[in-house]
């Protein structure tokens, strides 16, 4: 019998936004203005508090901080970024989830909103073989042009409503983990929903569902 478990990245498997940490460790090497990384802060406030979209949180990012940058530039500092800071913020609770799911061969997929030059980089490490991730457009000289595609939460249930017709994996063998309200409807297709450290608007929604809280 197949079974389908799906992992969010920032506050799921890890502790910490990626996208974040890595901004902020772009500034420390000088790779982006200290304006810039000002403007990141005030936009991540402005989503996390504010209820700035996804899609408006990554353009107004990618304008002030990556369109025109040569992705080569970026991507060089993604393997040191994670010998920093991957190990303290991996979030055991939820990787302990994923070990027994990889060790009871279930398809798992990592699923993230993050950029995809890191996403991959610790999928890799977590030797996760299948994610899906935010993805930008480059240019001919290899510059970063443009955000391709975001996966918010209509988007992940979408996909893994297909990935369970093409696998025949009933729901009640589906188990999905994230954080956020925003993916209510990927957690929604689950039998196994399971809330990971969860912001408060899904933290009282699974308390009412009765959804699981790791």
């Amino acid at each position: 019998m197949k079974k389908l478990s799906v992992f969010d990245l920032d506050h799921t498997l890890l502790s910490v936004n990626a996208s974040y940490r890595f901004g902020a460790y772009l500034y420390r090497n000088k790779e982006i203005s200290l304006f810039s990384m000002l403007y990141l802060v005030w936009y991540y406030i402005r989503h996390k508090a504010f209820g700035m979209s996804l899609r408006e949180l990554h353009d107004a990012v990618f304008k002030r901080m990556l369109i025109g940058k040569s992705l080569a530039a970026i991507v060089k500092y993604v393997d040191p970024f994670l010998d920093k800071i991957l190990p303290k913020t991996l979030y055991k609770p939820a990787v302990d989830r994923l070990r027994t799911a990889q060790k009871e061969n279930h398809i798992v997929y990592l699923i993230s909103n993050s950029p995809a030059f890191i996403v991959g980089k610790i999928a890799e490490r977590l030797e996760i073989k299948r994610w899906r991730a935010t993805t930008y457009g480059l240019d001919q000289q290899g510059k970063l042009c443009g955000v391709e595609c975001i996966w918010e939460g209509d988007d992940k249930a979408d996909f893994v409503k297909k990935v369970s017709r093409e696998e025949n994996i009933a729901k009640e063998n589906i188990t999905v983990y994230t954080d956020s309200i925003i993916d209510v409807p990927l957690l929604e297709i689950a039998g196994q929903p399971v809330a990971v450290n969860p912001d408060k608007p899904l933290k009282a929604l699974a308390s009412k569902k009765g959804w699981e809280i790791l």
